[in-house]
């Protein structure tokens, strides 16, 4: 036994030294899943009218109204020509009996064959004009004649859309003197391994419901489900390596506005873009005083065409937004979450955590992406 001379310090004895141990562990990897939680995973399929579920492939139906605006097929180069061509396949929007305006001319539909309008120029008194092979035909009004025959009339035709589901998955494996062992921070080892792994699994989740591409799978390959910039593809825009800006924002949600005639509830942006949103919008938001706060957050923008929630994950793709209509984008769960222990190898005991999920966005131009935000 060694002796040591007065007087003690903690330096001197360290095997007896007991060391104060926090009896938790500090996750540092970021676990939320803000859009899925926003959401929901467990989405009502009543809420698509999916009828046979479950199934490994859902399938909607779209359908829209006859176009406002469609484009010309060729320019109109006379002022006293009545045969106006429309573009490829847009000619069913427009019926006989239809006051159409091209720039600032008014034209009256009297008859239509396919995708060729036969028309009364200068209709109203407006002043018949020559016109651009890339000028719009807007339908103004309808005015039938009385006691006239029924004109023939194009018809929509439904589309179909359709989504996979797809499978996330991982596995557990722990020896079963580790499942006794005791640690600090761990009162169950397989309870904390299966929250660390579940929660990498929704944040897997999340990131392919931004960026998801729809694949059918096979026995070798696995199916994969279509995320948000696989389905919107009709209204977007781009800020070129820009920060994002309220007109940007602004002509987005009237961009959909316009083409849907519905009204976006849902903005999903990285933390960059919240930041920049919140600068953005300071100064124009009623707030409640506060004594032991500073700064501003911005969580809805109210615009000409309904509120704008704003939400922030750090999971979105930094350079894009998205826009949605919530009435039309949702998850359908599979098979829930759900932890099966496996078959025992060696001293090894086995468990499979499982979740399988699909997607349903509907009606593409009832959402809007934008693209290109700066990211630094």
């Amino acid at each position: 036994m060694a002796g040591r001379e007065n007087p003690l310090f903690t330096y001197g004895d360290t095997v007896t030294f007991q060391i104060a141990t926090s009896d938790v562990i500090a996750l540092l990897s970021p676990t939320e899943v803000p859009f899925v939680q926003r959401i929901g995973l467990d989405g009502d399929p009543g809420k698509f009218r999916v009828e046979n579920w479950p199934s490994t492939q859902v399938k909607w139906f779209e359908d829209e109204v006859r176009a406002l605006t469609v484009g010309l097929g060729a320019a109109i180069t006379t002022t006293t020509g009545t045969s106006v061509t429309l573009a490829t396949g847009a000619g069913w929007n427009v019926m006989v009996n239809d006051v159409v305006k091209v720039d600032d001319e008014y034209m009256y539909v009297t008859a239509r064959n396919a995708d060729t309008l036969t028309v009364t120029r200068g209709f109203w008194g407006s002043t018949a004009a020559t016109h651009a092979s890339s000028a719009s035909v807007t339908r103004v009004t309808q005015a039938a004649l009385e006691g006239a025959t029924f004109e023939t009339s194009g018809t929509s035709v439904p589309t179909a859309q359709y989504n996979y589901t797809q499978i996330f998955r991982d596995v557990i494996r722990i020896s079963n003197s580790e499942l006794v062992q005791s640690r600090y921070g761990i009162e169950d080892v397989l309870a904390y391994q299966t929250s660390v792994k579940t929660a990498d699994i929704m944040r897997l989740v999340e990131k392919a419901a931004f960026t998801g591409i729809r694949s059918a799978g096979s026995e070798s390959t696995p199916r994969t489900m279509g995320g948000l910039t696989y389905f919107i593809t009709t209204n977007t825009a781009s800020m070129s390596n820009n920060y994002i800006t309220e007109t940007a924002i602004l002509n987005m949600v009237r961009t959909i506005y316009e083409s849907s005639g519905q009204t976006p509830s849902l903005l999903v942006c990285g933390p960059l873009t919240a930041q920049t949103i919140d600068t953005l919008w300071e100064g124009k938001v009623v707030v409640q005083p506060s004594s032991d706060a500073v700064g501003m957050l911005t969580r809805r923008i109210v615009t000409r065409y309904g509120d704008l929630e704003v939400l922030s994950s750090h999971l979105c793709p930094p350079d894009k937004a998205f826009i949605l209509n919530l009435d039309h984008v949702g998850f359908l769960t599979y098979r829930p979450l759900e932890v099966t222990q496996l078959a025992q190898t060696g001293d090894v005991k086995a468990w499979q955590i499982a979740l399988e999920v699909t997607m349903v966005v509907r009606n593409d131009k009832c959402h809007g992406i934008i693209t290109g935000i700066k990211t630094t």
